[in-house]
């Protein structure tokens, strides 16, 4: 008997990558395309299916895309940069190109899926996925399922208030580079904030800390999950034990902010996973 497998792509504003997995997580195959967002919607649709077809031909292999924006009821919305294709009804659309069972889902989703079942999360029924990057966002894996919300956009996280702005201002790349700069800091390089010995670095990474620190208590607090798995780029920052440090002084003792483990391919990863669930 062959064994199963299943595509997952994951679409960005740059590139679009797709894998070749079986049921356990395992990475079969890899291929990344430019997005090309800007020749419209059709080629983007294009693009994710060649690259689809590229990693396997076979029918009985369901596909699962990954977008940025949260998607309800096969619509994607709040995406501005994906070319024209907020809005569309994608799931018919893309199974005119590949022409097999295709399953759509947030970003953030297919990581929280990902690093739930087979990553730092594995073993726990109850996880956020967070993704620190150029942006900010979350999925939510409650009681073992994917939690979406009655209109898809649970875990948007970017929209949440934290002091005078949002909590994204606060937490990810381009906030943090601008609080640098407010700072009296004097490069361009968010990275090297955390290595910088600078007091403009030291009071930057001291806010970041201290707002990723609220936002994992107030996660906690009203969700109550067992893991908060960190991932995109300010997860590559040596800040995760002070986060801990944080939440234990605030008696957190069921919670543990970890670093992801599946690889930078885990939107893919999550999204043919839950393609071999929905199929």
């Amino acid at each position: 008997m062959r064994e199963e497998v299943a595509v997952g792509v994951d679409v960005g504003g740059t590139k679009i990558e797709g894998v070749l997995v079986n049921k356990r997580g395992e990475v079969l195959k890899q291929h990344r395309v430019a997005s090309n967002v800007d020749e419209g919607p059709n080629e983007v649709l294009k693009r994710i299916a060649r690259l689809a077809n590229k990693l396997t031909t076979r029918k009985d292999a369901p596909v699962g895309v990954s977008f940025p924006g949260y998607i309800h009821e096969g619509v994607l919305h709040n995406a501005p940069n994906m070319g024209g294709l907020a809005g569309k009804p994608l799931p018919q659309l893309l199974y005119k190109h590949v022409r097999r069972p295709v399953t759509l889902e947030n970003d953030a989703n297919c990581f929280a899926v990902a690093e739930q079942r087979i990553g730092a999360g594995k073993g726990f029924k109850n996880v956020i996925g967070l993704i620190v990057g150029t942006g900010l966002g979350a999925g939510l894996v409650l009681d073992g399922e994917l939690y979406k919300g009655p209109h898809g956009g649970a875990g948007e996280l970017n929209l949440i208030r934290y002091g005078d702005d949002d909590i994204e201002s606060y937490a990810a790349g381009p906030g943090i580079l601008r609080r640098f700069y407010e700072n009296g800091g004097g490069h361009d390089d968010a990275a090297r904030i955390f290595q910088d010995t600078s007091a403009a670095a030291k009071q930057t990474v001291d806010d970041t800390v201290e707002a990723l620190a609220w936002l994992c208590h107030t996660l906690w607090a009203t969700l109550d999950p067992e893991r908060i798995v960190v991932g995109g780029g300010v997860s590559n920052a040596p800040i995760i034990k002070r986060i801990n440090d944080k939440l234990e002084k605030k008696g957190v003792e069921t919670c543990k902010v970890v670093r992801h483990k599946v690889s930078d391919s885990a939107g893919g990863v999550g999204a043919a996973l839950l393609a071999f669930e929905r199929a």
